[in-house]
């Protein structure tokens, strides 16, 4: 809705939009978000949509999201996979990938759990999948 609201109320330079678009490499999740408020608000996008197959992947997922009024945000344990899926979809980029995979892995409990001292901090990255299970599996028996 929120992005309804700024398309109709705000003059909007699309070539501007869709260099920045290119440069941060945002093509699927821009383009799979227009055909979501088309198809949802009938939002007046200057630009015809024509969703790539990886696109459509991530609008099913988005819509049958909507409609079951599924909350990626408030899966725990094992169900926080699917967050993760659905994420690493938005870029091609394979670091892109790997952060969506890898940063639900942390909270601000690992250094409540194993403190280090500042100049160890690298090991954090090491140990992150190590905190997450216990965190997730091991610490609710």
């Amino acid at each position: 809705m929120d992005m309804d609201r700024l398309i109709r109320n705000n003059s909007i330079d699309w070539n501007e939009f869709n260099m920045l678009t290119s440069t941060f490499r945002d093509e699927r999740m821009v383009n799979v978000s227009f055909a979501l408020l088309q198809e949802y608000f009938e939002t007046p996008i200057n630009k015809e949509i024509k969703l790539n197959k990886a696109e459509q992947k991530i609008y099913k997922i988005a819509q049958k999201s909507i409609e079951n009024k599924d909350n990626f945000l408030i899966l725990k344990g094992v169900k926080r996979i699917k967050r993760a899926y659905f994420l690493s979809l938005f870029k091609k980029d394979w670091s892109y990938k790997w952060y969506c995979w890898y940063a639900p892995m942390t909270n601000l409990e690992d250094w409540k759990t194993l403190p280090l001292p500042n100049y160890l901090f690298g090991f954090y990255f090491v140990f992150r999948p190590f905190l997450w299970f216990y965190h997730n599996y091991l610490k609710k028996r």
